[in-house]
């Protein structure tokens, strides 16, 4: 059985798709032992030390979107009467354990997390999300966290329709977080650079765009037209089809997208953000600063290409 921070089964209305593509509810999952708790968390560690053994440049743990770090953050999950249910704090010891333990690996400045304030996805709400994240951000502000990735709702669960837009936003805990704020939702090419141009967001995050554009950083930085993605292949247990079959750009049109951007006299030089802090790939706590040409920073101060930022992706149903 899956293990939760509760027994209960997540809500009738939630489907998760079965290799054979049917729809089924998810398995009931199983409340885990406070004495299971510390392995769990261990377990997070382990994951660290093998990224950082294989290069990768830092870790963002997932802490949102109804998965298990969110499952003890919530209380319309988490119905636990021990050190790890109740309070706020309580509901916020498991993730900043796993914090802990994933920098213990990776350093701070190479360990982030992705958190989804105002989000309601697979069951996951709270009674008072703005007190149990501001108090979460409190903790955090102690720590030299690489950024916290925020999911800015285009849509929320509820009513009795479904999905309904919402105005809710993440701009009240970008006012109380005093590190590198990432924020990811639908974003456009535009909205993107304007959540940069206002100071909402240091980072924007991209995944369904990055799916079907796998050079998504080269067609913003040429304005080159996206392919369109489909969305009935995101899901699918097929290792090819919806993944890796999107073409990129050919060199013919790369070269005719940079000479447009020459004629427009647009700048592209690379300036540091002020708030970015990375280790150089030499430090003995980080695994490799790879250059790429392709990657897309965004400053306060500009649109920019710079050939040494990391870049990343997140997940499609987000992105």
């Amino acid at each position: 059985m899956p293990v939760s921070s509760t027994a209960r089964s997540l809500p009738k209305d939630c489907l998760i798709r079965l290799p054979e593509g049917e729809m089924a509810e998810y398995s009931p999952p199983r409340s885990l032992t406070t004495e299971e708790i510390p392995l769990i968390v261990e377990q997070f560690r382990l994951a660290a030390r093998n990224a950082r053994r294989a290069g990768f440049d830092g870790v963002e743990i997932h802490g949102g979107h109804g998965y298990l770090v969110d499952q003890f953050f919530k209380d319309g999950i988490n119905d636990r009467t021990d050190m790890y249910g109740g309070s706020i704090q309580n509901r916020c010891r498991f993730g900043l354990e796993v914090i802990e333990a994933v920098a213990s690996q990776m350093g701070e400045e190479r360990t982030a997390i992705r958190v989804s304030p105002v989000i309601d996805h697979l069951g996951a709400v709270d009674s008072n999300p703005e007190a149990l994240f501001l108090h979460l951000i409190s903790e955090l502000n102690k720590r030299n966290l690489a950024y916290i990735h925020m999911t800015e709702p285009r849509f929320n669960n509820k009513g009795a329709d479904g999905l309904m837009e919402t105005t809710e936003n993440c701009s009240k805990f970008r006012e109380r977080y005093d590190g590198v704020l990432m924020l990811s939702g639908g974003f456009t090419r535009e909205s993107g650079m304007e959540a940069i141009r206002s100071g909402a967001a240091d980072m924007v995050s991209y995944g369904r765009l990055f799916i079907s554009n796998p050079d998504l950083p080269l067609r913003f930085a040429i304005e080159a037209t996206l392919n369109a993605y489909d969305r009935s292949t995101f899901y699918t247990h097929d290792q090819y089809v919806g993944y890796l079959d999107y073409p990129k750009l050919t060199s013919d049109e790369i070269r005719q997208g940079w000479s447009k951007q020459k004629q427009k006299k647009k700048t592209r030089s690379g300036l540091p953000h002020p708030k970015l802090k990375i280790q150089p790939a030499s430090s003995p706590t980080c695994g490799r600063m790879l250059p790429s040409p392709l990657t897309m920073f965004a400053t306060p101060h500009s649109h920019i290409t710079s050939p040494l930022t990391p870049i990343v992706a997140c997940s499609p149903n987000n992105g």
